[in-house]
């Protein structure tokens, strides 16, 4: 069970009185919240995250933030996950970035592509399919056209150094990226 004041009684039972995929969104959201801080481990986190990505992306469930999730997949021990796992997570990754592009919805971009970052993945695949749409590579970058001279993103889940945060401002001082930038601006960062 969790700490007292993070554990109630009725969202327990929620938890675990329904099957996985009937588990109410104010379920899950508390439990996301929390996981592996005041309640659980990482294998109550692992069995509990389908839902909470499902919930994530169907119904845009707004509490936890996607880059708390994110997070909370690293502190699970993502990279020590059986392959199968990791594979599913990346496959649901790559679908949500593609939905995502195609949709236009850019202005979710930057948390799922911080999210995933602090899971621990490799963010170069993401990016190489967010550079074929110039329209929400320009987004992201308006949204992180602020900090990137200093060499950091905008968004404030990112720790003071991160090898994902690094790897996205790398990419956007890529040559094939200013080109987009130096088309839409007339001038690159």
């Amino acid at each position: 069970m969790g700490c007292p004041c993070c554990m109630d009684e009725t969202k327990a039972c929620q938890m675990t009185g329904n099957p996985l995929r009937k588990i109410p969104p104010e379920a899950i959201s508390w439990y996301a919240a929390s996981a592996m801080t005041t309640i659980g481990n990482e294998e109550d986190y692992a069995y509990f995250l389908p839902r909470i990505l499902e919930l994530s992306i169907l119904e845009n469930l707004k509490f936890p933030d996607l880059e708390i999730t994110g997070k909370r997949i690293h502190m699970s021990g993502y990279s020590h996950w059986p392959e199968k796992r990791r594979l599913a997570l990346t496959q649901v990754f790559v679908a949500v970035t593609s939905s995502t592009l195609a949709n236009g919805k850019f202005f979710e971009l930057d948390s799922w592509i911080t999210a995933i970052a602090l899971t621990g993945q490799d963010i170069q695949p993401y990016l190489a399919m967010l550079e074929q749409h110039p329209n929400a590579v320009l987004n992201y970058f308006e949204g992180n056209a602020a900090t990137l001279p200093e060499g950091r993103l905008r968004n404030a889940f990112w720790p003071a150094s991160h090898p994902g945060q690094d790897a996205i401002v790398a990419w956007f001082r890529s040559p094939a990226i200013r080109k987009i930038l130096f088309d839409a601006y007339g001038y690159v960062i």
